[in-house]
């Protein structure tokens, strides 16, 4: 039997919206669109963090429910296996799908999905894909 640990893959995906969310926001921010110097003329740098998640929540909700294969393959290393690859993959994308359908911005942001020990995993994995995308 495994033990399918779903922590360090719920963070992986919340920090997948947190990230989308920031970067959103300040593709959306007219200062910096403009070449603004000064913060208070940022948008995204007077919207909290909770207001980031509330405003682009939907959207990247829909990317990454399109996306969860490619999550899985970039976060699979992290994640307790049994022998049938398969139904693992089967499980943790269940389980993306579930998280991904059943939360709010509300949920990511208190829910405590992200602990110190889970941002190291989650930290690793990012730190991966920049080390690919370097190389390629």
């Amino acid at each position: 039997m495994t033990f399918y640990y779903n922590d360090s893959w719920l963070g992986f995906l919340s920090e997948n919206f947190v990230r989308d969310a920031l970067k959103r926001s300040q593709d959306d921010c007219p200062g910096c669109r403009d070449t603004m110097n000064s913060a208070l003329l940022h948008l995204h740098q007077q919207m909290s963090l909770l207001d980031k998640l509330r405003k682009y929540f939907e959207e990247i909700r829909g990317d990454l429910l399109i996306s969860t294969t490619v999550l899985y393959t970039k976060f699979e290393k992290k994640l307790p296996h049994s022998n049938d690859l398969e139904k693992d993959k089967m499980i943790y994308l269940n389980v993306a799908r579930h998280f991904l359908l059943t939360s709010n911005a509300e949920t990511l942001y208190y829910g405590r999905y992200i602990t110190e020990g889970i941002d190291s995993y989650v930290a690793e994995a990012f730190n991966e894909q920049k080390k690919k995308k370097k190389s390629t």
